[in-house]
């Protein structure tokens, strides 16, 4: 397998392509355009029949979801079954005439279409659960992933705004929750009382330890958003409000924020990208809005010049940080 061109993702997309297209192939356009719409016909008649039917099913079953449901699922499969005959005669009248040849040509592509279209679906729910920049390594390397990926696009191409839009805003919900959850665990432990520290931190001060647990919390402005949002949900106790707060101010965050922005904004070209990362770590500097304000404006321009850098490091050098363990203000 190592020595071939491609690799196992590569020869299921190919199988997958080659079974849809024969199938299609072999029942012809017609039979498999009017399966598709069998299917639909059969859900909309439960759907618009079910109302009509209800009356009789719950006199015959005593529970109202179950009636429901049994009338639904027995008008499908009727619906199911007078469109499938009446796909299948069809069918064979086409294949009994001069169509038969176009017909199996035409079912030839569908099928080819159909499983293409599956595919993409495939890999949006897959990016949609994990995300794109997390795909395994057998997939970023496989032949067939440009193709499925631009069927994926044109998807979504089609796809109304308002539904992308809700998926968007779902995903970050999701992220928010997380984030309020690893926070409230953390303040939780952090506001327990402890009979001694273990790491030899001072009464009051954060270990080491908790420093790490706390940054890696603060990484990320969907964590960021998380705090906030636990801050306001009135989930947190006074101890741990002062707890949140201590976090948000940590001494030592703060330095490795400024540490970080005096390393991007040394010198040199400044992308929207670049100074927006910056803005972040001006956010968690502790510094003075004022002097986070100056250096904003000096970025702003694109670039950094020798005299732009000196006087940047001197505005982050300009403010000490608080004590560790200092009560916030």
């Amino acid at each position: 397998m190592d020595s071939l061109p491609i690799n196992g993702l590569d020869i299921a997309v190919i199988v997958v392509l080659l079974v849809s297209a024969l199938l299609a192939f072999m029942r012809g356009f017609v039979h498999e355009i009017l399966s598709i719409g069998a299917w639909v016909g059969a859900v909309l008649c439960a759907m618009y029949g079910l109302p009509y039917v209800r009356p009789f099913a719950n006199d015959l079953i005593p529970f109202t979801w179950a009636a429901d449901g049994a009338a639904a699922i027995a008008l499908f499969l009727i619906g199911l079954l007078v469109l499938s005959l009446i796909t299948n005669t069809l069918s064979k009248s086409v294949k009994a005439s001069a169509l038969n040849a176009l017909d199996r040509s035409l079912g030839f592509l569908f099928g080819l279409a159909r499983a293409a279209v599956i595919l993409a679906i495939m890999l949006m729910v897959g990016d949609w659960l994990m995300g794109p920049d997390k795909r395994p390594d057998w997939m970023q390397s496989a032949k067939t992933l440009p193709l499925i990926q631009i069927t994926a696009d044109g998807i979504k191409q089609i796809i109304p705004d308002q539904l992308m839009a809700a998926e968007d805003a779902t995903k970050d919900a999701a992220g928010t929750a997380k984030g309020v959850i690893e926070l409230k665990d953390t303040f939780d432990r952090l506001t327990q009382p402890t009979p001694e520290s273990g790491d030899g931190a001072p009464d009051g001060a954060y270990s080491d330890k908790e420093r790490r647990d706390m940054e890696r919390l603060l990484q990320g402005t969907s964590i960021e958003d998380a705090g906030k949002a636990l801050m306001d949900s009135g989930l947190l106790t006074p101890q741990q409000q002062q707890a949140a707060q201590r976090l948000m101010n940590d001494p030592a965050l703060q330095a490795r924020a400024r540490a970080e922005a005096q390393k991007m904004l040394s010198g040199g070209k400044i992308d929207p990208a670049k100074a927006a990362q910056a803005r972040e770590l001006l956010a968690k500097s502790g510094l003075d809005p004022s002097i986070q304000v100056q250096i904003e404006q000096m970025i702003s321009s694109g670039s950094i010049d020798p005299s732009k850098a000196q006087e940047i490091q001197r505005l982050l050098q300009s403010q000490a940080l608080p004590q560790s363990g200092a009560a916030p203000q």
